[in-house]
């Protein structure tokens, strides 16, 4: 195999890892505390809610995952 190949192989890896990882913080959407909050109100959020809504054997494909990435200072966001 080529060394260059490889790089390339493991750097996508990498990335991926870490997209994954961001995708798990983005589908907490405010936090777990605003998690449990909807919860303690007999609510679900609106990721639970679709999935309620389709299928188990349909694909899904979420727009938008990182829409509100930043926004919530409480959750590690807010550049600002």
């Amino acid at each position: 195999m080529d060394l260059k190949y490889l790089k390339n192989e493991d750097e996508m890896k990498q990335i991926s890892f870490r997209l994954s990882e961001k995708k798990k913080v983005a589908h907490l959407g405010g936090g777990q505390k605003k998690i449990d909050a909807h919860h303690a109100k007999g609510k679900l959020t609106a990721r639970e809610r679709i999935a309620y809504l389709t299928d188990d054997d349909s694909d899904f494909l979420e727009i938008g995952t990182f829409v509100g990435e930043g926004m919530y200072k409480e959750v590690g966001g807010c550049p600002s």
